[in-house]
């Protein structure tokens, strides 16, 4: 599974509601989808204080998700990388379809709130929350794939709410802390920790500020 579908799977509930406010989890899926589209060598971010998202290649990923962002960085190119994150809830919505086509989750339609995604197959999420266990208490590495997660999941404040089984007694600061240590610690690519960086505070920027989106 790729990032976002692995962020979304931790910032929605069972019952298909979101763990934080709709549009913050939209924001921090897009950030994780432009941190894989760099990883797969799609894109580039310029180091500019507000990041220009580069299409580096536009042939498809062959993942859904990806391959949706990737078309709007298309039409986007050179553009900045706040631009992406005005999608109206696009980036969750075709994760949420995706993991309900592979049947991770339920695609409903709702009156009031458009779609919801309630779990149907809780392991995956589980599995997921096993790996961030490991590496949060030090017991394993973290891929590239579980450093990300953890940023984005900082960023978002999330964290502790999401996580709160697995972080055991840890007050916020000392959540954000060890999350700090392992982003700092890990080995990766300059690519990839860059975009990790750029996206994660973009987001945060857009969620303060949400006029910085244009």
């Amino acid at each position: 599974m790729v990032i976002a579908e692995d962020l979304f799977l931790l910032l929605t509930q069972s019952s298909g509601a979101s763990e934080i406010d709709a549009t913050y989890r939209d924001y921090a899926l897009t950030a994780a989808a432009v941190t894989d589209l760099v990883a797969d060598e799609r894109v580039w971010l310029s180091r500019d204080k507000e990041p220009l998202v580069n299409v580096l290649s536009d042939r498809p990923v062959g993942h859904p998700v990806l391959d949706d962002v990737l078309a709007r960085v298309a039409r986007l190119n050179r553009r900045r990388l706040s631009t992406l994150f005005d999608s109206g809830g696009r980036t969750a919505f075709v994760t949420g379809q995706h993991l309900a086509t592979i049947g991770v989750v339920r695609a409903e339609k709702t009156f009031w709130q458009g779609w919801r995604f309630p779990e149907v197959d809780p392991r995956p999420e589980q599995l997921v929350r096993l790996r961030l266990t490991s590496v949060l208490r030090g017991d394993a590495g973290a891929t590239d794939q579980e450093m990300a997660l953890l940023a984005l999941l900082d960023a978002t404040e999330a964290t502790p709410n999401v996580l709160r089984a697995e972080v055991g007694d840890l007050g916020n600061k000392e959540i954000h802390r060890r999350i700090g240590q392992i982003t700092q610690a890990h080995p990766a690519g300059a690519a990839v920790r860059q975009a990790i960086e750029a996206a994660t505070a973009v987001m945060v920027a857009t969620i303060i500020v949400p006029g910085i989106v244009t």
